[in-house]
């Protein structure tokens, strides 16, 4: 499922600097400063099931998948608040994947995932444009294959799902339509038939909760609650995030959402095919400072 777009925004570290004042006011706005070097895991576990009834024939799938990801990441080059240059380092990194079919176990499936020990580096023009290398035997080549479609620029590039201003504690603020859309960086797709399909109906709503020490860093914790509504489905994602005043960066955030959504569609026979789908995930993703940024 993939109720947790936090993650990947989380992750890319386009980082505001907030200052904290004496009537508890942070300043989101400010930028990033080249040179931050961060280790991200994230932890995530799902459950969920699946139905298809087409006539008389019946299919149902249960399953429960786990994930795992590690990477260092460098901010090289910073240029008028935007991310020109970074690099990442992955480490360990896959899932595991357990499955009831039709009431019978299947056995478990592990997956490395494509950037998996890996070492890539993305370099931004000023239009935007990414050109993206990968570290092979001293040499830095273009990716390919399955590596290059796990390799998504633009995500790298885009901040977390904060604001672009100051805020004091105990402020709330909603976020909805397109401006969801690219706080959370979804994009239409296109399905089997080639059609595109319209992105869902997103709210989030967040509250500048308090100010709050974690692992000894003075956090700003904020507190989100994103639904995303399309017709027959709906899921929930609610997170809390610590943002630290100090080292200018999101250094944890645990989530958790639901899911469910049914459907009916016309089979290559005529008869009705009807689905149905629910499930649920929780995240975690923790950040340690390696190197503060400095100033250029």
């Amino acid at each position: 499922m993939k109720i947790l777009p936090i993650a990947a925004a989380l992750a890319c570290g386009a980082l505001a600097l907030p200052v904290a004042s004496a009537a508890q006011e942070v300043d989101f706005s400010l930028k990033p400063k080249p040179g931050l070097k961060t280790k991200v895991t994230t932890q995530q576990t799902s459950t969920g099931s699946q139905r298809v009834s087409a006539g008389e024939r019946d299919f149902e799938m249960k399953f429960e998948t786990s994930r795992k990801g590690v990477y260092t990441q460098t901010l090289l080059a910073v240029k008028n608040g935007k991310i020109m240059k970074l690099e990442r380092n992955y480490e360990d990194s896959g899932s595991t994947l357990k499955a009831t079919v039709n009431g019978e176990d299947r056995e478990p499936q592990e997956r490395e995932a494509a950037l998996a020990w890996k070492h890539v580096r993305i370099e931004w023009s000023e239009d935007g444009d990414a050109a993206v290398t990968v570290k092979e035997d001293e040499e830095w080549v273009e990716p390919e294959g399955s590596l290059k479609k796990a390799i998504r620029p633009k995500r790298w590039r885009r901040g977390p799902p904060l604001p672009n201003e100051a805020k004091s504690v105990g402020e709330t603020w909603e976020i909805s339509g397109e401006d969801a859309h690219k706080l959370f960086q979804m994009e239409p797709r296109t399905g089997r038939d080639g059609e595109e399909i319209a992105l869902p109906d997103v709210t989030a709503r967040f509250e500048f909760a308090s100010i709050a020490t974690l692992r000894k860093m003075k956090c700003a914790v904020l507190k989100m609650e994103m639904t995303s509504e399309r017709e027959g489905s709906k899921s929930t994602t609610r997170a809390t995030l610590h943002y630290s005043i100090e080292h200018r960066v999101i250094v944890q955030v645990e989530s958790s959402g639901e899911e469910s959504g049914s459907r009916e569609r016309e089979g290559p026979d005529g008869s009705t095919i009807e689905q149905e789908r629910s499930g649920t995930s929780k995240q975690k993703v923790t950040v340690e400072i390696l190197e503060p940024g400095k100033d250029a």
